[in-house]
């Protein structure tokens, strides 16, 4: 039995106390770092919410309080609140969930096939499982980044065609959340909205001024907000490939890039991004892309030069192997990091594993230490433990992810490992092994 609808409902202030008071029960659909974080806010303002995340290790990791997310170590502690608080709770069970849900908010990953097309494949299923289960007055927001003409093109066809209502049934809403996809980002910074319908618009509105602290910024339809979100991701994207292509060549430029960045955002007031090499980052690239037919060369060729990176640190890699004197054949790399958004079609793609395959590939023994991250089932095998890593007598060090167990390792049980330092922490000084440090002064 579903609770209070929104969608129709006339009166805006009884909109609020239906959500307040946790009569109208909400759905946040995939639980990764915007879901998390739409999740826990919502849970903290109606007490009556319901998370679905199909992966079931990881919704039972969650439903015990366990998350640890590398966009926002923060989150953790919030999440264990809410659950152990009752407010928040977990399935795994999409179309039960659909059918007693009165406000669907869909975060379903979204990513690209390796040859670059984008991968709705998750919310094609949720969508169909929400179709099953759609009612009279139900309101489906959509907060995942999609590709432009998604809304119309797509989630309006097959909920329609799923539940057989008329879309002027039930509503239909989009919105672009910050694309820094913190739980401090998505609470305050303002989101872009529309629907396809005004009713649709003004339920979503409320339904996020209600359970945001931010403002609501009305678009002029469903495409503009969804390439507003695409645009201003593929800008931190952009950004962020500069950053980091530029870090490669620190030595030629003389200048630290990590230098650079953490300078221009205290002139400019914003956000740079500091190189890492190791996570892919062209999305919303790939999406600008497939949907322009003209394929814009500023983003093919920031999508290529991304798609390198793994190749030249590999490169890097076995060059510093060599000049130490040692052979790519007979050395053991280790990897301190596995930054990789799940939120990605094909966690194997990322540029960490990617860049693990090409060493392999080159007769390098690989190993990886991360107490944060849970690789990819192809990738398990070459993980190890924090306290096994002076057991694999690494002959290179890779230092990718800022992790404060890192910070505890003891540099001297390792013999004299050529240390690539992509995050900036290390130095010879301090550890006595030699520094090879991307995006730092050298």
């Amino acid at each position: 039995m579903s609770g209070a609808k929104l969608y129709g409902q006339t009166n805006t202030h009884r909109i609020k106390r239906l959500l307040e008071q946790g009569e109208t029960r909400i759905a946040v659909y995939g639980l990764g770092p915007t879901g998390l974080a739409m999740s826990v806010i919502t849970a903290s303002c109606t007490k009556n919410v319901i998370g679905v995340e199909p992966d079931t290790a990881m919704a039972d990791r969650i439903a015990k309080g366990h998350c640890i997310d590398r966009v926002d170590p923060t989150l953790n502690k919030y999440v264990r609140k809410a659950v152990g608080a009752g407010v928040l709770k977990i399935s795994t069970n999409t179309e039960n969930v659909a059918t007693h849900a009165d406000v669907h908010i869909i975060t379903a990953p979204t990513g690209v096939y390796q040859d670059g097309t984008p991968d709705l494949s998750p919310l094609r299923t949720i969508l169909r499982d929400i179709g099953n289960g759609l009612t009279t007055g139900d309101t489906v927001l959509l907060a995942s980044m999609v590709p432009p003409k998604t809304t119309i093109d797509l989630v309006c066809p097959i909920l329609m065609e799923e539940s057989g209502l008329d879309v002027d049934t039930f509503g239909v809403g989009v919105c672009a959340l910050s694309p820094k996809r913190t739980l401090k980002a998505i609470r305050n910074e303002p989101a872009v909205i529309s629907g396809m319908d005004d009713e649709s618009v003004r339920v979503v509105k409320t339904v996020l001024e209600s359970l945001t602290m931010s403002s609501v910024i009305d678009g002029s339809d469903p495409t503009v907000v969804e390439t507003v979100g695409v645009t201003e991701l593929a800008y931190l994207e952009l950004l962020d490939t500069l950053t980091t292509e530029l870090a490669i060549y620190s030595e030629e430029l003389g200048a630290g890039m990590a230098d650079v960045c953490e300078l221009l955002a205290k002139r400019t007031h914003g956000s740079i991004p500091v190189p890492e090499v190791a996570i892919p980052t062209d999305r919303a690239l790939h999406f600008l892309l497939d949907t322009t037919a003209s394929k814009p060369q500023p983003l093919r060729a920031a999508v290529n030069t991304n798609d390198g990176l793994p190749s030249q640190l590999a490169e890097i890699t076995l060059t510093e192997l060599r000049e130490s004197g040692k052979k790519p054949t007979e050395s053991i790399a280790l990897i301190l990091g596995l930054p990789f958004d799940r939120d990605i079609s094909s966690p194997e793609e990322a540029h960490v594993f990617r860049l693990a395959r090409t060493l392999v590939g080159n007769g390098v023994g690989v190993f990886a230490a991360d107490p944060s991250v849970e690789p990819p089932e192809s990738f398990r095998d070459y993980k190890i433990s924090l306290a096994a890593v002076g057991d694999a007598k690494p002959d290179v060090i890779l230092y990718l992810s800022d992790n404060p167990a890192f910070e505890r390792i003891d540099w001297g049980v390792f013999d004299d490992p050529v240390i690539i330092d992509l995050r900036g922490k290390l130095s010879a000084e301090s550890i006595d092994h030699r520094v090879r440090s991307i995006g730092r002064k050298p």
